[in-house]
C-alpha cells in the first residue's frame, strides 16, 4: 500500500495538486491520500470547473477548489469490501471526486461505480507504473470549514515539515559525499607532491 501511495502521489505532483497522506475526520472515515489544486492551471481544477459548469472568474474559483480523495486498495477482498460496505460512498459524499487506487487485478474499472475516478498503479513490469483509467464525475462541493479546514491546515504544515527535513538530510549527505571526495583529492595531492619532493 506505501508503494502505491508514493506512485499516485508522485502523479499527483505531476498534474499540479498536493498529496497530503492519511487524514482522519475530514471525511466520513480514514482516507488514504487528499489531493488539493496548486493553482489554478492545474488540470484536476480546470477539469472540476468544466464539469460543473463554472466560467474562470475571480467570484467562483472556491467552488472548484475543494478536496479530491483517493483510497488505495491493494488486496481485492479488501476493494470488495469497500464496495460492499459503502465505505466509497461515505468517503465521496464530502469531496467533490474520488478516485480509487490499486493494482490492475484488484481494482477493476467495471467493477467500480462510474462516479469514482480509477487510477491502476503497477502492472509486471514496473511497480511505479500508473495510469489513470477514468477520472471521477466532478461535484460541487462547498469548501470545508471550522475545525475540517484547521485538519488540512495542520496536515499540510506536517507535510511541508516533513520535506523540508527530507531535503535538509538530503542536502547534508551531499555535502558531506563532496567534503570527502575533495578530502581524497588533496590527500592524493599532497602525497605527489612530497613523493616529488623526495
Amino acid at each position: 500500500a506505501d508503494q502505491v501511495k508514493k506512485t499516485v502521489s508522485n502523479w499527483a505532483r505531476a498534474s499540479e495538486m498536493w498529496p497530503i497522506t492519511e487524514i482522519g475526520n475530514v471525511v466520513d472515515g480514514r482516507l488514504d491520500l487528499l489531493l488539493l489544486p496548486l493553482g489554478i492551471k492545474s488540470p484536476l481544477f480546470m477539469g472540476m470547473g468544466k464539469v460543473v459548469g463554472l466560467s474562470y472568474s475571480a467570484t467562483d474559483w472556491t467552488a472548484r477548489c475543494g478536496l479530491v480523495g483517493v483510497e488505495v486498495k491493494v488486496e481485492r477482498s479488501d476493494f470488495l469490501s469497500g464496495i460492499n460496505s459503502g465505505q466509497f460512498e461515505r468517503y465521496a459524499k464530502d469531496l467533490c471526486g474520488l478516485y480509487i487506487a490499486g493494482p490492475p487485478n484488484v481494482v477493476k474499472v467495471k467493477e467500480v461505480p462510474a462516479n469514482y475516478g480509477v487510477l491502476h498503479v503497477g502492472n509486471e513490469y514496473e511497480q511505479n507504473h500508473i495510469v489513470c483509467r477514468r477520472h471521477p464525475k466532478w461535484k460541487a462541493q462547498p469548501p470545508i470549514t471550522g475545525e475540517k479546514a484547521w485538519r488540512v491546515i495542520w496536515a499540510m504544515a506536517k507535510e511541508i515539515h516533513r520535506n523540508r527535513r527530507k531535503n535538509d538530510e538530503h542536502r547534508a549527505a551531499f555535502e558531506l559525499r563532496i567534503r570527502e571526495k575533495a578530502g581524497r583529492a588533496i590527500g592524493k595531492a599532497l602525497e605527489s607532491i612530497e613523493e616529488d619532493d623526495l
